[in-house]
């Protein structure tokens, strides 16, 4: 069956939807006017949660497949997450978000004073108000966030009025005068009809009174492994096509992120790489550094690629890696059959849609046999990458993989890709059973997954029954 199919209701499927009593018809009522499965970010300017979701901002975790998600108990600053927890919503499945430092997340250049912000809805909502803190003069960007790190009062609030709001949804607000560089913006939606609301935090470069010299057109993503001797290759875009390349050796020494970003400001190749600060300037950091162009210019995107200088003097052998694999369970793991002539020591990672799902590390004495699990892994491209190192030198080599889904009588493995799921959909459980996705209007609890608390996960969440009926042993 392929992904996302939806199969055919089964009989007891029909049996539910023709045995609803009048009793149960004023419940659906009432249950489908509340549409309590509701979500939402703020689009505009892009939030920290979305700018991971389109990969702008690198190794965030599960927030990159649901930037919408980020609920919490309402009514912040008086209730609402933990100090520290601000960013994630008090959601430790979305924790990567709370990590603060001046230059780990991606930044939008604005000018001060008016300022529209923008949300969009993957599911509205009743709406009691929306109200947004920004982080007051002289605060640290290096410390996690907290109620002492914001104003205590919002700088602007509109009212919900009980009512769903439009899709995408706009407000005016205004800025403080007093602030310039980087701050953070924290939007807050309360809903009206739960005891929760959903948080957003906006990563900000405040250009005090003038209009943003530059544009954003890419970054140095320095997660990525880069050995003396590679050679990082930097390709600029217009609108149609690539119009220029420019390369550069890393010797080794320091970080390689600062250190090309420095090897291209001084270049002049039309381009400046660092963190953008309130007065204009752009300066190299050892986090993630963008890569701008000034407002006039035909470039429009730029990316990174890397060669690997590989020594000869290391040799290594994968074995019985397979081009594609079937994934018929909630995990997959592959058994990594490695040769070599030398004595090595590996760091084994794999990454899918350029976010790390896997890593290990070993010493490899002629031969080694490594199993690498990938827990709830979703269909599609993989890369895995091996790093082997002697006493001397280092070489990486790469290798690509694909996961399908295996010809089963099921749509997901459980909870991959859960807000998808919709009446009729069968998943295949933790336990390895069958379930199917109850019909309106119990399906919206079969989107429903935390990490912490999977309430409604197929045969051992607490609340399971309310969502799905078991199909298949």
């Amino acid at each position: 069956m392929l992904l996302g199919r939806r199969p055919s209701m089964t009989a007891r499927s029909r049996h539910w939807l023709s045995s609803i009593s009048a009793g149960s018809a004023i419940f659906l009522s009432i249950f489908s006017s509340n549409n309590i499965f509701a979500h939402g970010y703020i689009s505009e300017p892009v939030s920290r949660s979305k700018l991971c979701a389109t990969g702008v901002n690198s190794n965030c975790g599960a927030i990159q497949w649901e930037p919408q998600s980020v609920e919490g108990p309402d009514r912040y600053p008086l209730t609402g997450p933990k100090d520290g927890e601000i960013a994630s919503g008090g959601n430790a499945g979305f924790s990567p978000l709370n990590v603060q430092t001046s230059s780990r997340w991606s930044k939008t250049a604005i000018s001060g004073g008016p300022i529209d912000v923008e949300w969009t809805f993957t599911a509205p909502h009743v709406s009691r108000d929306f109200r947004y803190f920004i982080t007051k003069p002289g605060w640290n960007p290096n410390e996690p966030l907290t109620r002492q790190s914001f104003s205590p009062d919002p700088f602007c609030s509109h009212d919900g009025k009980q009512q769903r709001p439009a899709n995408p949804l706009r407000h005016s607000c205004y800025l403080p005068e007093n602030l310039s560089g980087y701050h953070v913006m924290l939007g807050v939606w309360d809903v009206g009809d739960t005891v929760n609301s959903f948080y957003q935090v906006v990563d900000l470069n405040i250009l005090k009174g003038e209009q943003p010299q530059w544009r954003d057109i890419g970054d140095i993503p320095p997660g990525r492994q880069v050995l003396a001797g590679d050679t990082v290759t930097l390709h600029l875009f217009d609108q149609q096509q690539q119009v220029k390349t420019h390369a550069w050796e890393f010797s080794g020494q320091g970080n390689w992120s600062e250190s090309f970003a420095e090897w291209i400001n001084r270049s002049n190749l039309g381009v400046l790489a660092g963190v953008l600060d309130g007065q204009g300037n752009i300066t190299p950091v050892t986090g993630l550094n963008d890569i701008f162009v000034a407002n006039a210019s035909s470039l429009q995107r730029a990316e990174i690629s890397v060669q690997s200088d590989e020594p000869v003097s290391i040799d290594l052998s994968l074995n019985n890696l397979q081009r594609q694999y079937l994934l018929s369970s909630d995990s997959l793991t592959l058994d990594l059959d490695l040769t070599s002539q030398a004595e090595l020591q590996l760091d084994v990672s794999i990454y899918h849609a350029q976010q790390l799902v896997a890593r290990s590390s070993a010493a490899l004495n002629q031969q080694l046999s490594l199993p690498m699990t990938l827990k709830t892994p979703l269909p599609g491209d993989y890369q895995l990458i091996i790093v082997a190192s002697d006493s001397n030198s280092s070489r990486q080599f790469s290798y690509d993989f694909s996961i399908a889904l295996a010809n089963t009588d099921y749509d997901y493995v459980y909870p991959a890709q859960h807000e998808q799921y919709k009446a009729g959909d069968r998943v295949r459980g933790k336990d390895g059973r069958i379930y199917q996705c109850k019909p309106f209007p119990y399906a919206g609890w079969c989107r429903i997954y935390q990490a912490a608390d999977p309430a409604y996960a197929p045969g051992v969440g607490r609340a399971w029954q309310d969502a799905w009926v078991l199909i298949s042993q």
